[in-house]
C-alpha cells in the first residue's frame, strides 16, 4: 500500500500543467500523504530522491522531462523505493518506454487506481554517471547540441525535428574501436549508440526491435547511414548495410577522430575520446501500473 509519496517537481519542465492542483485532488481523495520538493538547479532531483529514501517514503513521484526523471531515478538506485513518473517534459521517452499515459493526471490515476505493478529496470553506468535510455557519440550528440532548451520550450517536439535536419549535414563518419565483454573490433559509421532502451519517444518507432530495459544487457549499435533508410530496411539490411548490432554487459567505445561530444540521456558531455559503460540489472524499481482489462 502506498501511503506516503514525495513529489519532486521541475518548474522548468517543457510543458505548462496545473500539476499541484491535480496531485492534491488525486492523492487527497485516496488518503495518501504527500510532500512536494521543487528543483531549482541541475542535480537537485538526485539529492531530493536520496533524501526521500532516508525518510522511508513509499514512493517518489517526479514531474518533469527525461532529464529530471533520470536524475531522481539515480537517487533511488538499489533501494526499495519505487519511482512514479508524471510526464512533464518535451520528449518523455522513458514514460513512453513504460507505456505510461502522456497526461500527468491520467498517469497518476493509472498508476494508483489498481494494485501497482513494480517493474525492475536495468541501468547503464558511464564513469560515476548513470543512464536509463542511452549514451552515444556522433549523430545523436550533434542533434542534442542543436536543440537548445529555448528551442524546446518554444517549439516542443518540433525542436527535435529541426535539430535532426541540422545534424545530418554536420555529422561526419568516425572510426569506433568497440570492445564488448572483452572482444574488440573496429567499425565505422556516423554514430555509435550504447542503448538500454530503444524507444525514440514516438509510438511504434524504436531504435532497433527487441531492445529491452530489463534484459540484463546493453546494446551497442553502429549506425552507418541515417534517416528514413533505417526505418524502411529489413532485418538483413539492419545487421549489415545500415548498422551493426552487438550486446553485452560491459561495452567500451574509443573514437577517432577524438575528442568528440557524447550525449547521455539527453545531456551533452563535451570533449570525450572514450565511452566506457556497464549494466547493472534490475537496479531501479518503477511503478508502471496494470493494463486495463
Amino acid at each position: 500500500m502506498i501511503k506516503r509519496i514525495a513529489l519532486i517537481v521541475n518548474p522548468g519542465a517543457g510543458r505548462a500543467y496545473p500539476i499541484l492542483h491535480t496531485v492534491n485532488r488525486i492523492l487527497t481523495a485516496r488518503g495518501i500523504d504527500w510532500d512536494i520538493f521543487v528543483t531549482k538547479n541541475s542535480g537537485e532531483a538526485f539529492h531530493l530522491a536520496e533524501k526521500a529514501v532516508k525518510q522511508k517514503v513509499d514512493a517518489v513521484a517526479v514531474y518533469g522531462g527525461d532529464g529530471t526523471v533520470i536524475e531522481a531515478a539515480s537517487g533511488l538506485l538499489f533501494s526499495e523505493v519505487p519511482l512514479v513518473i508524471l510526464p512533464g517534459g518535451t520528449g518523455n521517452v522513458f514514460a513512453s518506454e513504460l507505456r505510461i499515459p502522456s497526461d500527468p493526471g491520467a498517469a497518476l490515476e493509472h498508476l494508483l487506481t489498481s494494485e501497482p505493478d513494480i517493474r525492475k529496470i536495468d541501468v547503464g553506468q558511464f564513469d560515476n554517471q548513470h543512464f536509463i535510455l542511452r549514451a552515444s557519440f556522433g549523430f545523436e550528440a550533434v542533434m542534442m547540441k542543436k536543440a537548445p532548451r529555448t528551442a524546446k520550450d518554444n517549439l516542443g517536439k518540433f525542436a527535435y525535428l529541426i535539430s535532426v535536419l541540422k545534424a545530418l549535414p554536420a555529422t561526419r563518419e568516425s572510426e569506433y574501436q568497440l570492445t564488448v565483454d572483452g572482444r574488440t573490433e573496429i567499425l565505422s559509421g556516423l554514430s555509435c549508440v550504447i542503448a538500454n532502451s530503444g524507444n525514440l519517444g514516438i509510438p511504434g518507432l524504436s531504435l532497433l526491435p527487441g531492445i529491452q530495459v530489463d534484459d540484463g544487457v546493453l546494446d551497442a549499435i553502429i549506425i552507418k547511414r541515417p534517416g528514413m533508410d533505417i526505418l524502411q530496411a529489413d532485418e538483413t539490411d539492419l545487421n549489415s548495410k545500415l548498422m551493426e548490432h552487438r550486446q553485452g554487459r560491459e561495452i567500451t567505445v574509443r573514437i577517432k577522430p577524438a575528442p568528440q561530444d557524447i550525449q547521455i540521456d539527453g545531456e551533452l558531455i563535451t570533449n570525450q575520446a572514450e565511452l566506457r559503460t556497464r549494466v547493472t540489472a534490475g537496479a531501479l524499481r518503477v511503478i508502471v501500473g496494470k493494463p486495463e482489462e
